[in-house]
């Protein structure tokens, strides 16, 4: 059995009126309660959190994409995993889906993960979100 660090990364500080005050946290969340200050400490909280859970000898950290939300500020799995490559060890880097529609072309997606992977030198997993629905609402193609 494997013990995996998974970590959404969320943005931690709404208002604690929130749910009162908003419709949603996922994709029509209001860009005004984001700070890019305290945005850019949270990425690196985030990233210091996974990277001591791989030091404690966690089998893997675990990231994924998510866009236009509270609960995730994920965007782009794979420049996490780049840092995470560079600055862990012992440890597999997954990432838990990437939404290949979003990219032109999607053999980017492909290319970026073998260059962590030949970083790496070791274990690295990843998966490919396909036909998510609210990825394909934002892809690069139409539907056929």
């Amino acid at each position: 059995m494997n013990l995996l660090f998974f970590h959404l990364m969320p943005y931690t500080e709404l208002p604690e009126t929130f749910r009162e005050d908003h419709p949603s946290i996922w994709v029509d969340i209001d860009s005004r309660l984001f700070d890019p200050g305290r945005g850019g400490a949270m990425y690196n909280d985030f990233l210091d959190e996974l990277e001591e859970a791989a030091a404690l000898g966690f089998d893997g950290v675990c990231i994924n994409e998510h866009h236009s939300n509270g609960y995730g500020m994920m965007p782009s799995p794979n420049l996490m995993a780049s840092i995470l490559a560079k600055n862990t060890a012992n440890a597999a880097i997954c990432v838990m889906g990437n939404s290949a529609a979003l990219y032109d072309p999607p053999l980017r997606v492909a290319e970026e993960m073998a260059m962590i992977r030949l970083h790496l030198g070791w274990a690295f997993d990843r998966g490919t979100a396909a036909r998510h629905p609210h990825g394909h609402l934002f892809c690069v193609w139409p539907e056929p």
